[in-house]
């Protein structure tokens, strides 16, 4: 995403300066973030929430930077990249927009939610503006993706062993194109609050093998295990995004269609 993004400011123009928490996290020492007051919008794009695969992350590097900004009392334009499905937990069949309560029940979502409210207090106590992005599941149609739109291409692609867990959860997903397109038509203007970043649809994820069997007319073989203890509803509305941009991002039943071809796979994901 932090990668998506950046490449989209430069080709619009726009200078930055990426820090990479990856880089930060292994040097185990001090954190040495560019001097702040330099800049006038700062966009947090790592994965700062603590998973029970990896407890620690980046979280430590974003206390670190909101202490900063609270310390020098930066008053520049935060922007701060959530997650809708992990922040509002399962939405049943209702359309969660922005007024609706968060409900998050997983360690990576309560913390996001945690670090949202942290943001929102620094800036009802300083002078800076803030933009919190809750962005549903991104995906490229990529052999390299890192998700699950990832998992069943190399599965068609090369035969690679596909393990499904659950099958019924819904997400809703968005292609990081769009999704880098969105956030970057909201930063220019100037928006502030909460958005979410979505398609306003939602697929459960056998459904969507079913889509990929269709459209590359082939048998998808997968190893299915019904346990699954994770959000299991996604639906967001985009009410708001639309009302700000006039951008609706599209659906993958949209974005991805039968001009795919098995043997061009290559080809489209080194675009």
């Amino acid at each position: 995403m932090g990668n998506a993004l950046a490449s989209g400011l430069i080709d619009l123009g726009y200078f930055q300066e990426s820090v990479s928490t990856t880089e930060l996290i292994g040097k185990k020492q001090n954190i040495a973030f560019p001097e702040i007051s330099n800049f006038g919008v700062m966009i947090w794009a790592a994965r700062d929430s603590g998973t029970p695969a990896d407890s620690e992350n980046s979280s430590a590097i974003f206390y670190d930077l909101l202490t900063r900004i609270r310390r020098e009392s930066w008053a520049g334009y935060f922007i701060y990249i959530s997650s809708a499905g992990e922040v509002y937990g399962n939405t049943g069949v209702e359309i969660a927009n922005e007024n609706r309560e968060p409900s998050p029940h997983t360690p990576y979502g309560i913390k996001k939610f945690q670090h949202e409210l942290l943001i929102q207090e620094l800036e009802s106590n300083n002078k800076l503006k803030t933009l919190i992005l809750r962005v549903s599941n991104i995906y490229s149609i990529s052999l390299h993706d890192g998700g699950v739109i990832g998992s069943i291409l190399r599965n068609l692609k090369h035969g690679d062993r596909l393990e499904i867990y659950g099958g019924q959860q819904q997400r809703d997903f968005i292609d990081i194109g769009d999704c880098v397109k969105a956030i970057i038509k909201l930063i220019e203007s100037k928006s502030e609050g909460i958005f979410n970043v979505a398609s306003g649809e939602s697929i459960s994820i056998l459904k969507l093998i079913e889509q990929f069997e269709d459209v590359f007319s082939k048998k998808i073989t997968f190893e299915l295990d019904t346990k699954f203890d994770g959000v299991t509803t996604a639906n967001f509305s985009t009410n708001r995004l639309y009302e700000k941009t006039s951008f609706q991002p599209p659906g993958i039943k949209k974005r991805f269609n039968s001009s795919y071809k098995l043997e061009e796979l290559e080809t489209v994901d080194d675009q």
